[in-house]
């Protein structure tokens, strides 16, 4: 596998447990963004599974480690990216924030839901994927709002396009991640896993890409 130019030396055991747990799904699947994927990664499944969860939780504590700060505060997105963030709080005894997506008409009708940190507190955004990087750019938005450091999103698979790249770019913020949705593709096409529809979710990377 040393080919496929793996970003992180977790990557091949994380793609074998989604493959494991059936999280790796192929067929047709709308995004949140609206856009029309060809197979989708559920990796909502995660925390149903204690022990992969737990090795998650520590690639996740591992990418965090080798920032060149400590954060201060770990922001988790609502709902995917919650039950990782809690569980990095709580092995490395950093405060959590949640961030919605929309805020609540109902309650206290907060973005940011915890108890605030002071100004200039360094953030670390965490979620499980990031595809077109607008939720991310809301949750970044809201945090800077605040007189917060944010400067690094840790997600699992990068799967951006050339536009989400830029997003982020023009942000000022670093997104770390296990590895891309194309390292992610060429696993499993050159594993045992590898089919004809993987095939066909290539070439639509290709369509991804550009749009």
């Amino acid at each position: 596998m040393n080919d496929l130019n793996i970003d992180h030396p977790d990557f091949v055991i994380f793609a074998e447990k989604l493959y494991n747990i059936g999280a790796i799904k192929i067929g047709k699947f709308k995004l949140k963004s609206g856009i029309i994927s060809p197979f989708y990664l559920d990796l909502r499944l995660i925390p149903s599974e204690p022990q992969i969860f737990k090795f998650v939780v520590d690639v996740y504590k591992s990418m965090i480690q080798e920032l060149n700060y400590h954060p201060e505060c770990i922001a988790g997105l609502i709902s995917a990216g919650i039950p990782f963030a809690t569980g990095i709080s709580l092995d490395m005894n950093i405060p959590l924030l949640q961030i919605r997506s929309d805020v609540k008409e109902h309650g206290t009708k907060k973005m940011i839901e915890g108890i605030l940190p002071k100004k200039y507190t360094k953030v670390v955004l965490i979620d499980d994927l990031i595809s077109t990087g607008a939720t991310k750019l809301d949750a970044i938005e809201a945090l800077r709002s605040k007189g917060y450091i944010v400067k690094d999103l840790i997600v699992l698979i990068d799967r951006t396009n050339d536009e989400g790249k830029k997003m982020m770019e023009d942000a000022r913020v670093k997104i770390h991640s296990l590895g891309t949705l194309d390292i992610f593709i060429n696993w499993l096409m050159k594993s045992s896993i590898g089919s004809e529809k993987l095939s066909i979710i290539k070439d639509n990377m290709v369509k991804w890409k550009k749009m």
